[in-house]
């Protein structure tokens, strides 16, 4: 049997926008292009409170 292949980006998006709509769940990468740098700086606080750690050491 075959797996499934990796999601593409659209499919990615739309799994980003039902979890926000139906779930309240925000998924967001912190180097999006669409973030103001306090925007990043803010998400990436809020992130490392909650989950400890910082993805980048």
């Amino acid at each position: 049997m075959l797996g499934r292949s990796a999601l593409s980006d659209q499919e990615i998006a739309d799994l980003r926008q039902r979890a926000w709509r139906q779930q309240g769940v925000l998924i967001v990468n912190v180097a999006d292009s669409r973030l103001s740098d306090e925007e990043r700086w803010l998400l990436r606080d809020i992130a490392e409170r909650l989950h400890g750690g910082d993805p980048w050491k």
